[in-house]
Formats: structure tokens, sequence, C-alpha cells
């Protein structure tokens, strides 16, 4: 929301607001934490699309695309880089209660 509330409201001053929505990437500290196993990893990797995790240039090219010329026309979205895993993983209430008490003792 404040993506397009911001690109709405900075538009007229020529400044683009657009934000990159990263999903489960390979070799990040965010992985790390919020993993489990090496085998919940598995089985979670073919509920994705492209049935297999991002890498950090992935998600650096998304980036660069957003800053580039070519996107000199493209304000307030939001750009998904997670190989189609928001389209497929269900709202789990449970694993999101099990993340809340968990990143409470960080």
């Amino acid at each position: 929301a404040m993506t397009r509330h911001l690109a709405v409201e900075w538009g007229p001053q020529n400044i683009r607001v657009n934000s990159l929505a990263p999903g489960p990437i390979s070799g990040t500290e965010g992985f790390r934490r919020l993993v489990g196993s090496q085998a919940s990893v598995s089985t979670k990797t073919l509920a994705i699309p492209l049935q297999r995790l991002g890498n950090k240039t992935e998600v650096a090219h998304g980036a660069l695309f957003l800053a580039s010329p070519l996107a000199s026309y493209v304000t307030g979205a939001v750009l998904v880089v997670d190989g189609g895993a928001w389209l497929t993983f269900p709202n789990d209430l449970k694993l999101l209660a099990d993340f809340a008490s968990f990143s409470a003792k960080l």
C-alpha cells in the first residue's frame, strides 16, 4: 500500500516508487533462519511452480530492471521475484504463529 501511495504522491515530482518482493532465495540469512530441515526445503521447493529456489543474482536482476531506463514508465508496482511461490503456497496460520514465536526469541 505504501508503494502505491508514494507513487501517486511523488509521481508529479517525476519520482518513481516501486517495490521488490523476493521469495525463497538460497544462500541468504533470512532463508537460513526461516527454513527448517533440508527435507522440509525439498518438499517446499516442489510446491514452487519453477520447482527450485531463487538466487541472489535473480533478485538483483529484478532490482536492476526497476532502476533502469527500461522501467521509466513503471511506478507503484510490486515486482514479485519468487518463482511463482506466492501462487501456490497456502496461508498457513500455524506456520505463521510458529514463526511469530520464533522471531520473538531472536
